[in-house]
């Protein structure tokens, strides 16, 4: 069986950072990603597959109040279909996608056993983050602020209702300590990767490329 590791937390969280360090070390987020941006110069680590069933599922994403367009049993069938597209990928395999929070109850029921990543950010920086240009364009202070706070307690909520198996990851920590991360990350997911991929993993983050760090965001 595939064991499957889920990266998950709201946009702008550091999920991305995560998933690379993750990708890394070998454990594959995917063969197709979306391009890399600006706002992501690493690149977004979600499989165009994934981006695909998640928008199936929420075309309306970015809504305050996310409805679902498809009932829990196909949402459930939908994510079973994309780790049976990715068979042969590695294993475990990775996945990532902020809707993957309000998710969580589907996750355990497709992919029995999954591990959850679930990565943090400080509010303030992550409503920040997402004013960026081109991101939540016409989208109200407030309603970033209610949209990440929703996906979050949801998110911790399901884990915790669920008992699922998590490692909990502040995204400043990751920042500051890679090597801890990497070390959290080798244990948590059962893997051995090589020396050389250990090193690119810590590498890979990389402080100057964080938007929105806590210094840099005002209040009022």
């Amino acid at each position: 069986m595939t064991q499957v590791i889920a990266v998950v937390g709201p946009f702008r969280s550091g999920t991305s950072c995560v998933a690379g360090m993750l990708h890394t070390l070998g454990v594959s987020m995917g063969k197709r990603f979306p391009p890399n941006a600006p706002v992501n110069a690493k690149g977004f680590f979600e499989a165009v597959h994934l981006r695909r069933i998640c928008a199936w599922i929420y075309p309306n994403q970015r809504a305050q109040e996310l409805a679902p367009a498809v009932g829990f049993d196909q949402r459930v069938q939908m994510l079973k279909q994309h780790i049976e597209f990715r068979t042969g990928d590695s294993n475990p395999l990775g996945v990532k996608h902020p809707d993957l929070c309000v998710m969580v109850p589907e996750m355990a029921e497709a992919w029995p056993g999954v591990k959850i990543v679930s990565v943090t950010r400080d509010l303030d920086a992550v409503v920040a983050s997402m004013n960026q240009p081109g991101l939540f364009p016409r989208m109200p202070e407030e309603q970033r602020r209610s949209v990440a706070s929703r996906m979050i307690a949801t998110r911790d909520a399901d884990i915790a209702r669920l008992n699922a198996p998590c490692l909990c990851l502040n995204f400043a920590d990751v920042l500051d300590d890679p090597q801890r991360t990497v070390d959290q990350l080798v244990a948590f997911a059962g893997i051995s990767p090589t020396t050389e991929q250990t090193a690119a993993a810590v590498a890979f983050v990389d402080k100057s490329l964080c938007h929105f760090d806590l210094s840099e965001v005002t209040h009022g």
